[in-house]
């Protein structure tokens, strides 16, 4: 072979390499634009809580409320029967708040979800929720944490949490 038919070959091959390490580089940013998770994504799994019902919250609006503010309502102890499943309590969003609220309880004990809901509305809430199995009689502690989102984008705002007793009482 002669020095100009090497140096063609080289040519092709560098050519070919080049275009090879483009392809590859373009695959790879492509893939990290599917696989990434986008603001859309997420609002399109925002959905609102199916078994949330209508729901007169306690908790009055204060006279200079603005609807920039969100409430979130305190959590006073959690009373059930030895025995029972599932308890009464409302995890409710007031309606004069703006924003939706989804709630995850869990208790502390054991680090398990008893709940995690979806959106819900102004006016709702989800009433109950299952306690864990074979509770004994006494006081054990319950974290329930609110997280706010706006009403139009789904972006999360903020939120907060309590620790709260659930008091377990023999039947009488």
């Amino acid at each position: 072979m002669n020095r100009n038919t090497r140096r063609i070959h080289e040519n092709k091959r560098r050519v070919i390499f080049s275009l090879l390490l483009l392809l590859i580089s373009f695959l790879a940013v492509l893939l990290f634009f599917i696989l990434k998770p986008s603001d859309n994504k997420a609002s399109n799994q925002f959905r609102e809580d199916s078994s949330a019902v209508g729901y007169q919250s306690k908790l009055k609006k204060p006279q200079d409320f603005t609807k920039e503010q969100i409430a979130l309502p305190g959590f006073s102890k959690i009373y059930v029967k030895e025995g029972e499943e599932k308890t009464n309590y409302a995890l409710s969003n007031p309606s004069f708040n703006e924003v939706y609220f989804k709630y995850k309880v869990i208790f502390k004990n054991t680090n398990e979800t008893l709940l995690e809901t979806e959106a819900i509305a102004p006016g709702k809430a989800i009433i109950g929720f299952p306690l864990p199995k074979d509770l004994q009689e006494g006081e054990y502690p319950v974290i329930i944490k609110i997280s706010t989102y706006d009403q139009e984008t789904k972006t999360r705002l903020n939120g907060g949490e309590s620790t709260v007793p659930l008091i377990v009482k023999k039947e009488e």
